[in-house]
């Protein structure tokens, strides 16, 4: 078979197990977050105003904003723009990476590319392709497309100062070794992008409050340790067998953190024809494990950093025919083969199983029509998720306010007692005369139900992300005036549900 026949076929496949996995996905409260934020948001200067709730800098939002003014009621846009930017990333990896067929088969289909980042429509997939566009043009002499590319890099996330970093390192590298290419326009807009982003992260109160409240990890030798642990994550994901293995590990901790350790050394022997190479990875790898143990902690689509900065390396040690044994290169083709494994459990379970249960939340209260009476949710940042999908906003119980985007740093927000929430209830079904439907995102024993007088209308369990199953109640006097307080078909809803139970 031709080359060009291997490429079209890879190219197909992905795309098929990727629209599969995105067509079954059901969104969750990470990716509503930022439709609800641009959808809600009156114009631009409200949208950069509301974005000081956020973690993130900008382009992603900038890029979502068009799709929820015009389609607010269809947050799908959001997986036909991540399937976008995620489709054209592996066709420059499929078309113009350097790597040997047996390497690049298995890389194409890893879980990071065709679950994490293909299928959950988050800023990872524009970012893979912005890098994979960068390296497609390493060796052409298109200063102001590289130029652009690396201020992008860190306007996207974050977590691009590191594969920017490294790509800082390796082309003043090549420029010492070589005088050829221009570095100084590259490198220039590259940092002006990064002060940039530190300016809009550092004036986002939801920045710091994702990074614990502000508060910075007290480093010692135990966290450190841990997050070694996670290093193995990046390259070989062993997930919990089960619906809930999305950021579940299969393996003890004491047993990751020694793997960790000998792929590190691998790795750095991989590298070792090139001293920079091998001591630019050294930096990176130290310079990822000191964000997470001091900073952030860090989830899997994180940690998957160090191992994209090792792609990029490999990538430009391909380029330059930098010789590697052929056992090396069986080795990295033997991890990154396990890794499309994974990706493939991974979209099984995505199609067998509801991602998020806040889809079908919104559709049973849209067909029963409860949408029109007064809901309280609880916990915010996970009933955030149905509201998105209801285009509505509900009574979020730890600001006892109605609301749509999660404000992280509202002063007004407390975790609220189960005693509180039927109070608050209480007093709204008194002052407009409506029952008050209750989701809670965690379950209730009898007991608890039973000691608040609820009554259980509906469950929507199970879900792969644990805390996004739900759970509906009324409270148990409603049968009280039932009839002014609700319509026919709702009263005759409420009364199979009941009887149900």
């Amino acid at each position: 078979m031709s080359v060009k026949r291997i490429e079209i076929v890879l190219i197909l496949l992905f795309t098929l197990i990727v629209i599969t996995g995105t067509i079954t996905h059901e969104p969750w409260r990470d990716e509503l977050q930022i439709w609800m934020i641009t959808r809600d948001s009156s114009n631009i200067k409200n949208l950069i105003k509301n974005l000081k709730y956020e973690p993130h800098p900008y382009v992603w939002y900038f890029i979502v904003y068009p799709f929820s003014k015009i389609f607010p009621e269809h947050p799908e846009f959001l997986k036909i723009i991540n399937f976008i930017f995620i489709f054209f990333s592996i066709f420059l990896l499929i078309k113009f990476s350097p790597f040997p067929n047996y390497i690049k088969f298995p890389l194409v289909f890893n879980y990071f590319f065709i679950y994490e980042y293909g299928v959950i429509s988050r800023n990872y997939a524009i970012s893979l392709f912005l890098l994979f566009l960068y390296l497609s043009n390493y060796k052409s002499k298109s200063i102001w497309i590289k130029a652009l590319i690396l201020f992008l890099l860190p306007q996207v996330h974050v977590l691009n100062i590191f594969p920017l970093m490294l790509i800082f390192i390796i082309t003043i590298y090549e420029f010492i070794k070589k005088r050829e290419i221009n570095i100084i326009l590259p490198i220039f807009f590259g940092l002006v992008g990064i002060i940039l982003s530190y300016f809009e992260l550092f004036s986002q109160e939801g920045f710091a409050a994702v990074t614990l409240k502000g508060k910075i990890f007290t480093l010692n030798v135990k966290m450190f340790l841990r997050k070694i642990g996670n290093f193995l994550d990046a390259f070989v994901y062993i997930p919990k067998m089960g619906i809930h293995f999305w950021n579940n590990y299969f393996l003890p901790l004491n047993l990751k953190i020694i793997l960790s350790i000998i792929l590190l050394i691998f790795i750095l022997f991989f590298l070792n024809k090139n001293k920079v190479f091998m001591l630019s990875y050294l930096f990176i790898f130290m310079g990822l494990l000191f964000f997470f143990s001091r900073f952030h902690p860090g989830f899997l689509r994180h940690f998957a950093y160090y191992f994209i900065c090792f792609i990029i390396l490999l990538w430009i040690y391909n380029l330059e025919k930098i010789k590697v044994s052929e056992t090396k290169n069986i080795i990295i083709a033997v991890l990154f083969t396990f890794q499309a494994f994974t990706g493939l459990y991974a979209i099984y379970m995505e199609v067998k199983h509801p991602f998020s249960q806040a889809q079908n939340v919104a559709k049973w209260l849209k067909t029963t029509g409860f949408y029109r009476n007064p809901i309280i949710g609880y916990r915010d940042y996970c009933t955030s998720s149905i509201v998105a999908l209801l285009n509505k906003p509900i009574i979020y119980a730890e600001t006892f306010k109605e609301g749509t985007f999660i404000k992280w740093t509202d002063k007004d927000r407390w975790r609220r007692s189960l005693s509180e929430i039927i109070k608050k209830a209480r007093e709204i079904e008194k002052k407009y005369n409506k029952k008050v439907l209750l989701i809670f995102s965690f379950y209730l024993n009898k007991e608890t139900v039973k000691k608040f007088n609820l009554i259980k209308i509906k469950k929507f369990s199970p879900s792969i992300v644990g805390d996004e199953s739900f759970y509906v109640f009324l409270l148990s006097d409603f049968q009280n005036n039932f009839s002014k307080n609700f319509s026919v078909f709702e009263q005759l809803m409420c009364f199979f549900y009941v009887i149900k139970r």
